[in-house]
């Protein structure tokens, strides 16, 4: 009994790091917006009019929405499964980016997904090293 104790506090140790609770943070998150336009309506986000009106004038742009969910769901699955998130956080950033434009624009503030964002500077701190060696020049 003891044994299998230690070993699940080593597991717990191992597995439940900081920046693994970041990933699967984000992951849901990312899961939980993915369906947004799709399944969950525009209309029942209760959004102000400009905002449901310049979102579902992006949703007409038959490529650009579909297009973002597809990054989304991508980022997601790799935060969750832990497979390469130094990619994930590289084509997750232009949808970070929008998410951050439209929350100044019609909301005034970021402070909708303050959480996310933190999430995603903690991981990209992690990961500085991997980013150093794409801004190096030879």
């Amino acid at each position: 009994m003891i044994g299998n104790q230690m070993e699940i506090k080593m597991w717990i140790k191992q597995n439940l790091r900081m920046e693994r609770v970041v990933q699967i943070y984000l992951g849901i998150f990312l899961l939980s917006n993915v369906g947004v336009g799709w399944l969950i309506p525009l209309s029942d986000l209760k959004l102000p009019h400009d905002s449901e009106v310049f979102i579902t004038q992006l949703w007409q742009i038959n490529v650009l929405m579909p297009t973002v969910k597809l990054i989304e769901l991508m980022a997601a699955l790799m935060f969750i499964i832990n497979w390469n998130i130094f990619l994930a956080l590289l084509i997750f950033y232009p949808v970070l980016f929008n998410i951050i434009c439209i929350g100044l624009h019609f909301f005034g503030s970021v402070q909708y997904s303050a959480l996310m964002i933190s999430g995603v500077i903690y991981l990209t701190w992690i990961y500085r090293g991997r980013f150093k060696s794409l801004i190096q020049f030879h």
